[in-house]
């Protein structure tokens, strides 16, 4: 499933991609390469999470520390292993 639908997530993609050198800066970004194996209810869900979270546990669960990145993710139950799911698969595709 694309993630273009769900801005959060693009957000999310964006700023592994710029961790990653995977993007310049000034160019746009382009979230139509990514694919997710979730269905649309979990992306969903994945995608309130992601809205909920300050920019600087975004940038942790994004880009940061695994151990510090899971334990942001796990404040959410089973749909946080699905946060770390899809980043996991969008950071595969950058």
């Amino acid at each position: 499933m694309k993630i273009t639908e769900h801005p959060n997530i693009v957000k999310a993609a964006n700023e592994i991609a710029l961790d990653n050198g995977c993007v310049n800066r000034f160019e746009e970004f382009n979230a139509n390469k990514f694919d997710v194996t979730l269905d649309g209810e979990i992306l969903d869900r994945v995608e309130k999470i992601l809205g909920i979270l300050n920019d600087e546990a975004l940038d942790i669960v994004c880009c940061g520390d695994e151990s510090e990145a899971r334990a942001i993710c796990g404040l959410f139950g089973v749909t946080g292993m699905a946060v770390s799911q899809t980043l996991n698969e969008i950071f595969e595709q950058v």
